[in-house]
């Protein structure tokens, strides 16, 4: 059904017209078959109508915490009530992967992510398309925090026997501005002689 201004071409038509002029109803129409038709107007409805595409079943889940940084795909599933292939692309912020495909029927999709890094916000956007009809979709998640990696917490420290007798631990923690640092030692008084020796 076309609504408003109208312009076209048909080709191979056969129509039955109709005018209804009693005022104040005024209302002409056509009902016909064309073997080709081509229309321009203000508004279009299809019949039967035509449903958009729908995406569901993504991963990383819309608000989804915690996320390891391991993490190498997006994967998300797209379908369409009248089984039209369709058109879908990915962009991420901050840029960790894109993808894209043509003419791919109902299904489960994905593409390769890589540099997340922890305590991060992402989105990632899939835009889909069955023809007459686009959706959007996006999607947020942050990803894990990751505690930074110490190759010797000792290092700096000139008396091997302190360091083997009396560094009992080290707790390490990571807080909004820096490292925290909890170093456990065995008893004061042994230290203290260490101590004196250095």
């Amino acid at each position: 059904m076309a609504v408003g201004d109208q312009t076209g071409t048909t080709l191979g038509f056969w129509c039955i017209g109709f005018s209804v002029f009693l005022p104040p109803v005024m209302a002409f129409g056509i009902i016909g078959y064309a073997l080709y038709c081509s229309v321009e107007a203000e508004y279009i409805e299809f019949y039967p109508p035509n449903y958009p595409p729908e995406v569901n079943a993504v991963y990383p889940l819309d608000g989804a915490v915690n996320i390891p940084i391991s993490t190498s795909e997006l994967s998300f599933h797209i379908d369409d009530y009248e089984n039209e292939l369709m058109s879908y692309s990915v962009i991420t912020n901050p840029d960790i992967g894109t993808g894209n495909g043509n003419l791919k029927p109902d299904g489960t999709y994905t593409i390769t992510i890589s540099g997340l890094e922890g305590t991060e916000n992402y989105s990632w956007t899939v835009a889909v398309a069955d023809g007459p009809n686009t959706v959007e979709e996006t999607y947020n998640f942050s990803t894990e925090a990751v505690a930074p990696i110490i190759s010797n917490p000792t290092q700096g420290m000139e008396h091997d026997s302190f360091r083997s007798r009396f560094l009992s631990s080290v707790f390490i923690s990571v807080i909004p501005r820096g490292i925290r640092w909890i170093t456990q030692l065995k008893p004061a008084l042994i230290l203290d002689q260490v101590v004196a020796q250095m």
